[in-house]
């Protein structure tokens, strides 16, 4: 039986760290601009990956559906699920930048753009699990052939 071994490439890592960075800035930087423009990418991603996941084949496909079918999960039901992980560790988070920041941002801000990010990074790791699943289906169909 074939084994796979679990690879994240740079371009994996530098996403994420990315992700990291822009949401760490927007949750401290109070802006309208900076949840229009989250929000404005985080839509244009979904639209992009779902057009993707239409037109593609193979893995890009795989990884396109992954990331819609998780996007459209997390951002539509962390808005409405007030007893979930991600909505206690941002409660967590905010509780602390309210107690140590020296001008924190409005807790309808932070909750926005906090959500968004909960969003955003299970939707990237969502297209990964479905990338590693079809990439691991494949190997099995593979093995089966020979």
């Amino acid at each position: 039986m074939l084994t796979q071994i679990n690879r994240y490439s740079i371009k994996h890592i530098l996403i994420l760290v990315t992700l990291f960075a822009v949401f760490s800035a927007a949750l401290m930087n109070e802006s309208e601009w900076w949840r229009a423009w989250l929000a404005t990418l985080t839509s244009g991603a979904v639209i992009n990956a779902l057009l993707c996941g239409i037109f593609s084949k193979g893995e890009r496909r795989a990884f396109a559906i992954g990331y819609v079918v998780t996007a459209f999960y997390c951002i539509f039901s962390l808005y409405m699920v007030s007893v979930s992980i991600p909505y206690l560790l941002t409660k967590l988070l905010w509780e602390y930048v309210e107690m140590f920041s020296t001008s924190p941002p409005d807790e309808d801000h932070f909750y926005i753009v906090a959500g968004l990010f909960w969003g955003n990074l299970f939707a990237y790791c969502g297209a990964l699990v479905a990338l590693r699943w079809y990439r691991k289906t494949q190997a099995e169909q593979q093995e089966q052939e020979d």
